[in-house]
């Protein structure tokens, strides 16, 4: 449900703006476009990466609240099929983000006075995958793509040509920020061995020059003595799958002391992150870190995700016990040095693992793993996470999870 709150009154005086009565696992997210004119509602039903897209004209400012009750939605998606996100307006015509025949996202047109009318591609789909757009400057928008999990920052005008790829640092960007009216935005990035940069860019002059706004530090902690590399294993299917390492620099050429860490659920991506745990672990423990980017995450796209839900959630623990394979076959670790580790879907996923191979791994950390599959919608939450594991209520569903 959403609901209208004036600032400085009770909050039994809010009024009712949109509900479902009849579908209670449906779930609803505002969004007011920047020119304060219309509200974007986006409805999820589950983790899937897919949404009604609903959106309302506001009325008009100085309007007493009772007015929301009113609002008129205009559908210009009203199944689930397809993932949308609020990008752009001016007025009725709307730019958006979308997963509609697109697996690694593209940009689209929209009219909503004409909400029947073929979806205009405003930017095509590319071989990277689009994670966010942010609109700056007017007529301009900064697009953030994954290329083989690493960052790329790509300036383009609003009707879609592109002004200017950005050289940035190899890492991950966590955070961009930037507003339509303001000629520069600010975006952060970080990766294993390097802990959080934020970045000011001014495209005032069309030099889009990077400035470091801040850097975090921290003192007598020697990062340079660690490396990150990127290296690429075979899984059982003869998929290539990606896989992150940091160790420290000029270590002994023999099997080492490691920690492979994996997610591979809900389309979300194990991009290079700074963790001062894992940082301090490799520099005093000398206990190497291995991040594989297995599917059911979204490092690819949809299709990387689809890959491993459901009947095929054994994909990824195919991939996870392929890359401890890999590390023992490169000399980086032996069965009784390599320790495994994930939370929640990872934590499910270092459980079963650990039970379907118990031969390679001499350490498992299993945090808030998901464990009780059989039973997981029953509680709280969990009925939004048939969209990776299946419902355990139907006898088809069921037959894949017992096993």
């Amino acid at each position: 449900m959403l609901y209208c709150h004036e600032v400085g009154t009770p909050q039994t005086q809010d009024v009712l703006v949109l509900e479902f009565p009849t579908e209670p696992t449906w779930m609803a997210h505002a969004t007011v476009t920047d020119d304060e004119k219309f509200v974007v509602a986006s409805i999820s039903r589950s983790c899937e990466p897919t949404n009604k897209l609903w959106i309302a004209a506001l009325p008009a400012a100085g309007a007493p609240i009772s007015a929301f009750k009113e609002l008129q939605w205009v559908k210009v998606a009203d199944d689930f099929e397809a993932g949308f996100e609020y990008v752009a307006n001016d007025e009725g015509v709307f730019l958006f983000t979308t997963n509609r025949d697109a697996p690694k996202n593209k940009i689209v047109k929209v009219d909503i006075a004409k909400p029947d009318a073929p979806m205009v591609d405003v930017v095509p789909e590319a071989a990277a995958v689009l994670e966010e757009v942010v609109v700056i400057a007017r007529d301009q928008m900064v697009l953030h793509y994954t290329e083989d999990v690493k960052s790329r920052l790509y300036v383009h005008r609003l009707d879609g040509p592109r002004v200017k790829a950005l050289e940035i640092p190899v890492g991950s960007v966590s955070e961009m920020s930037g507003k339509r009216k303001f000629d520069h935005f600010l975006f952060s990035i970080t990766s294993f061995d390097t802990p959080k940069v934020t970045y000011d860019v001014d495209v005032s002059g069309g030099t889009y020059d990077l400035s470091v706004l801040r850097r975090t530090t921290i003192d007598d902690l020697p990062l340079e003595k660690l490396e990150v590399t990127q290296e690429f294993y075979t899984s059982k299917d003869g998929t290539k799958i990606p896989m992150f390492l940091m160790r420290q620099k000029g270590m002994p050429q023999r099997p080492q002391p490691m920690l492979l860490y994996g997610y591979g659920g809900f389309n979300i991506s194990l991009t290079p992150y700074f963790s001062l745990a894992f940082a301090l672990s490799a520099l005093y423990l000398g206990l190497g870190l291995a991040v594989p980017n297995i599917r059911g995450g979204g490092e690819y796209g949809v299709d990387w995700y689809k890959a491993a839900i459901k009947s095929k959630k054994q994909v990824s623990y195919d991939d996870f016990q392929s890359a401890a394979e890999y590390l023992f076959a490169k000399g980086y670790s032996s069965p009784d040095q390599l320790a495994i580790m994930g939370g929640s879907n990872g934590g499910l996923l270092v459980g079963a693992c650990a039970n379907q191979r118990p031969d390679l791994f001499k350490a498992v950390v299993a945090k808030v793993g998901v464990m009780d599959l059989v039973r997981f919608n029953k509680f709280t939450i969990g009925h939004a996470w048939v969209s990776d594991y299946g419902n355990p209520d139907v006898e088809e569903d069921f037959k894949h999870i017992y096993k």
